[in-house]
């Protein structure tokens, strides 16, 4: 009656039985033998892997010698892992957060797939007005992938995808058959949500400085930010009374509004679903979206900005609740907003197509009469 002890990464010795059931070992290729070592790997992998935080589950399992894990998050191992376990030329899919596309934390996952995979397929959906899963609430990327030999990947994107999940919608029935994935550009810090060549061809010509070079300390020229966005954007001269506000500090009073009026601008807009996690503004859209001063341009905008803010202010509704104070309606602001996006239009060289596509994008969900089956969202509060 021998008894069988286990000694643990701590220098401990258990009973072999106690160790199993805590550690619960597994091996792949003890497991799956024959495909690994005789064939390669699997030919086929996929999957909906956990979206946990590491740091909750780190007491209780640890990876070692992952490159992903500075993501932080298990989906990132599991698809670092999954890397490992496909044979050469053939797929992984899995559906994941849009962080995988769109944050730097994720930098490690999207360098070791671009290593990795010959072709890099990536369709990217929101979770507002309608969800992918119904009543869950989770922005998600579905990416498949193919495993090629010291590749050079190809990436294909879709845009950021909104639709409609009433009965008499058929925007989810044919959500899976009406987007377009289109041969993207893999550079050092996002995987771009777009779906047309032409802005592509636009997104070059963002070319100025970045816009957080605007900002100063110890000025007494402020605007304030919301940080949380959805449809609209918040971005106000006068203070607000809420903390998921972020004030900024300009040079000058110019300066100042031509920050507000770029915010609220659709061009922003557009480009932040691009580049972000599409739930918060950070300091990463600050950095990327680009704006130079120049004096014709900032006059026009410090114009609009106080015109708009105006007219905001207006049109503004009161709540009186402990969350907040009064809703302002953005849409309501739309042709003022459209005059800053021509002010932009031209100081970028953007055509005439380039401003329409501008003007209009997203316009169906962002003037639409509301945002969810469960409750209207489209107000923009304080």
């Amino acid at each position: 009656n021998h008894r069988l002890y286990a000694a643990t990464a701590a220098g401990s010795i258990l009973a072999y039985g106690d160790w199993l059931a805590s550690y619960q070992p597994f091996h792949w290729l003890a497991e799956f033998y024959e495909i690994i070592q005789h064939k390669g790997g699997f030919d086929v992998i996929i999957g909906n892997p956990p979206y946990v935080e590491y740091a909750k589950v780190k007491n209780t399992y640890q990876i070692k010698g992952y490159d992903t894990e500075n993501c932080g998050n298990l989906y990132a191992f599991v698809m670092e892992r999954a890397n490992y376990l496909i044979r050469n030329y053939c797929y992984v899919g899995f559906i994941i957060p849009i962080s995988l596309p769109s944050t730097n934390r994720m930098l490690a996952l999207r360098n070791l797939m671009n290593k990795n995979f010959s072709i890099i397929y990536t369709s990217n959906f929101a979770d507002r007005p309608g969800t992918l899963f119904n009543g869950v609430h989770q922005k998600v990327s579905i990416n498949i992938s193919k495993k090629g030999i010291n590749p050079k990947a190809i990436l294909f994107s879709t845009n950021f995808l909104h639709w409609y999940s009433k009965e008499n919608s058929n925007e989810r029935k044919n959500l899976f058959t009406n987007f377009y994935y289109l041969k993207n550009v893999i550079n050092s810090n996002n995987w771009y949500k777009v779906g047309k060549n032409l802005e592509i061809n636009f997104l070059d010509k963002l070319n100025d400085k970045p816009l957080k070079e605007l900002f100063k300390q110890n000025s007494q020229f402020s605007a304030v930010l919301n940080m949380r966005m959805m449809f609209w954007c918040k971005c106000f001269i006068l203070d607000k009374n809420s903390d998921e506000y972020k004030k900024y500090y300009f040079t000058d009073e110019f300066t100042r509004n031509s920050f507000v009026a770029v915010m609220n601008s659709s061009l922003f807009f557009y480009f932040w679903e691009v580049v972000s996690d599409c739930w918060h503004i950070t300091n990463k859209e600050l950095c990327e979206f680009r704006y130079n001063y120049r004096p014709e341009t900032d006059s026009q905008l410090s114009t609009l900005a106080i015109l708009l803010e105006n007219d905001l202010e207006n049109k503004k509704g009161f709540v009186g609740s402990k969350q907040t104070e009064y809703e302002y309606y953005h849409k309501k602001s739309k042709p003022i907003i459209d005059e800053i996006d021509k002010v932009l239009a031209q100081h970028y060289g953007f055509t005439d197509e380039e401003l329409d596509f501008i003007i209009n994008y997203d316009i169906k969900y962002r003037m639409g009469s509301e945002l969810s089956e469960n409750d209207n969202e489209e107000d923009e509060t304080e």
